[in-house]
């Protein structure tokens, strides 16, 4: 099947963790937050963004998890949505399967194919995945891949309030589209 070019998802995950070292026995990695942003590849806008926490099946929320990702055990407590209903969801409402989809680096794609083979359910997204992060660096000459904070800062990207720690699938898919917005206006002169 081939990939629609009119749209791309472009994701974010938060996921239980621990200290080097500390990790509890018999616990895993688990994604416990997904954002998504819907950007339309032809006016380079997000159209549709959706968030939500994830009820962790086999792994806690300890205060090294809270400093990182600002998630607390409580709030996960009170989380509605399991893993499994999360991508199926994506799958439902989001074309997940049949656009190209990115992130800001490897490991939302790592922790989301891991948590799939381990839970045994279909992976919700298609075979097109674009590091963003990765893809930057090439594109500007960058010795090494960043940050979201220092690309922003290299690109001198207007953020919109958007800040790290908050909406990151927005913040990835705004540096995004600028990226694609500089490069297009690069070909017409």
């Amino acid at each position: 099947m081939a990939r629609r070019m009119d749209r791309i998802n472009v994701i974010d995950i938060e996921a239980t963790t621990w200290e080097r070292g500390k990790q509890p026995p018999n616990e895993i990695a688990e994604i416990i937050k997904v954002g998504l942003s819907v950007v339309d590849l032809n006016s380079l806008v997000i159209v549709e963004s959706y968030g939500v926490l994830i009820k962790p099946e086999n792994s806690t929320v300890g205060d090294y998890c809270t400093k990182l990702t600002g998630i607390t055990q409580e709030q996960v407590d009170r989380a509605r949505w399991s893993f499994t209903e999360v991508s199926r969801d994506i799958k439902k409402n989001y074309r997940s399967r049949e656009l190209a989809w990115g992130s800001w680096g490897d490991y939302d794609k790592r922790q989301f194919e891991s948590q799939c083979k381990e839970l045994n359910i279909s992976f919700p997204f298609g075979p097109t995945h674009l590091n963003i992060k990765n893809l930057i660096a090439q594109a500007e000459g960058w010795v090494r891949e960043c940050s979201m904070d220092i690309a922003i800062n290299k690109l001198k990207i207007p953020t919109n309030g958007f800040v790290k720690g908050g909406d990151n699938a927005k913040l990835a898919a705004t540096i995004y589209i600028e990226f694609l917005s500089r490069y297009r206006e690069s070909r017409k002169l």
